[in-house]
């Protein structure tokens, strides 16, 4: 899941031109590019790509040589355990092609240009953005659909998505990092033996948020759980780390392309149980998700039947009764005049 860039120096800097870096993706293919700094006359052999570093510019098969400076992607660099700065200056790509941009003609690009979008968004209006690497929104971005009814999605790739709506908006905790990390490497925190106690023989699939605490609002998230699930529950469990255990989050029915929407109001790691019915905490199927199971329509003519024979009984009960207790006192009245 995500990008895997990995640099190479495709045009080295001289004293009088600057060079180029070419970041690609091993994954997709994707590249994007880094100008770097003219050499300067009194140090030729460093090569100051930006303000922070300066690599060897005779070295172009590795990355800019500092462990501890991110390069400008958005996404992870594959070489190092920490994320690359993803694009969070209001549409500033800080020197890289990266930039979310609105998915329709207008070709919008840049948060910049996309946070006027969504202030002039009419009510009702969806405004999907395609994130194109970046993860981060903006808290200025947030607010400006805060109390609207306005829908911002947020297209991750990957069959990820984020959907906020304006009028769930309470107050923005910040810029918040919305990227997913799903599957093997997701959700480390949680104890194995503590999947297995709520999984037991079900499928289930870990699910790790990037930003960590509170959102400030209620974000809806698009996950795949393959179309062959179809039907079934994909129940939402948070880990929490205090009592070692995982607690019942939420839950909703995958849809036939196997499209699950799942409701979070804060970032963690989390566990999605896949089941014939909506789990509780104890990872048992709850009674509780038959309600959400239509019950069938009762046949109006099989129910006047059947109060129609319980009304028969009951009369027939009380004849009984009055014809018994007619014998007994015609017995009675006969016995007191032969004596």
């Amino acid at each position: 899941m995500g990008h895997n860039y990995k640099a190479t120096v495709t045009k080295q800097p001289t004293t009088t031109e600057e060079g180029v870096r070419t970041y690609t993706c091993t994954k997709c293919g994707h590249s994007y590019t880094q100008s770097i700094a003219k050499i300067k006359s009194d140090d030729s052999s460093k090569n100051n790509g930006n303000e922070n570093q300066n690599p060897k510019s005779d070295d172009s098969s590795k990355d800019n040589g500092s462990q501890n400076q991110k390069p400008q992607s958005g996404t992870d660099n594959g070489n190092q355990n920490q994320k690359p700065q993803p694009d969070t200056d209001n549409g500033k790509d800080n020197g890289t092609s990266i930039k979310p941009y609105i998915k329709d003609d207008s070709g919008k690009e840049g948060w910049d240009v996309i946070k006027p979008q969504l202030e002039e968004a009419k009510a009702g209006d969806t405004v999907t953005v395609a994130m194109n690497g970046t993860t981060v929104v903006p808290k200025d971005v947030i607010d400006s659909i805060k109390g609207k009814d306005t829908t911002l999605v947020l297209d991750m790739g990957n069959g990820l998505s984020w959907k906020i709506y304006g009028k769930d908006i309470t107050d923005a905790a910040g810029d918040i990092d919305f990227d997913v990390t799903v599957g093997a490497d997701a959700g480390k925190s949680i104890p194995v033996d503590v999947i297995n106690n709520v999984t037991g023989e079900h499928s289930s699939l870990n699910l790790t948020l990037a930003y960590d605490g509170e959102f400030g609002f209620t974000a809806t998230l698009t996950v795949n759980m393959k179309s062959k699930n179809a039907g079934l529950y994909a129940n939402l469990f948070y880990y929490n780390e205090q009592t070692g255990e995982l607690e019942f989050i939420s839950a909703g029915q995958i849809d036939s392309d196997g499209n699950v929407e799942l409701v979070f109001t804060h970032a963690s790691d989390y566990t999605i149980v896949v089941d014939t019915k909506i789990m509780s905490d104890n990872g048992q199927a709850d009674n509780k998700a038959d309600e959400t199971i239509p019950a069938p329509k009762t046949d109006d003519s099989t129910s006047k039947y059947a109060w129609n024979n319980t009304i028969i009984i009951i009369i027939g009960i009380c004849i009984m009764l009055i014809v018994i207790g007619a014998i007994f006192y015609v017995r009675k009245k006969s016995g007191l005049e032969e004596e």
